[in-house]
């Protein structure tokens, strides 16, 4: 499975990637946009997991121009301290597949990324 994580926080771009290095995905990690944007057309990943909801309150249309430059509709997790009814809400109406917020589950995350892998036919 092909697997980009957008992040400006290494730590947790890195605590993500050794995750998800255990359902046998080939990662790769986004600092910016652009950069995420060039991947995404690069790489055409299985999923995308943002840890941070920034463009999401910057107003861009994130998720329609992550789609447009995949191919299919490749699902997008979102992981952000966010809790509110609203940002919830928001975000899922933006396109965003999955929203999960920090303090995360390891064990949730792995088992969507392993779920994720499965339904391609990876065996992990």
């Amino acid at each position: 499975m092909r697997l980009i994580i957008f992040s400006a926080d290494r730590a947790a771009a890195h605590f993500v990637e050794a995750l998800a290095r255990h359902s046998h995905s080939r990662v790769w990690w986004c600092l910016s946009w652009h950069h995420l944007i060039e991947q995404c057309h690069t790489v055409m990943p299985d999923l995308v997991i943002i840890l941070s909801l920034s463009p999401f309150i910057e107003g861009l249309p994130f998720v329609e121009d992550l789609r447009r430059h995949t191919l299919g509709r490749v699902p997008i997790y979102v992981i952000g301290w966010q809790q509110s009814e609203r940002a919830v809400v928001s975000l899922l109406e933006s396109g965003v597949d999955q929203y999960m917020t920090f303090p995360i589950s390891l064990h949730r995350l792995y088992g969507k990324i392993r779920q994720r892998a499965e339904s391609l036919g990876v065996n992990v």
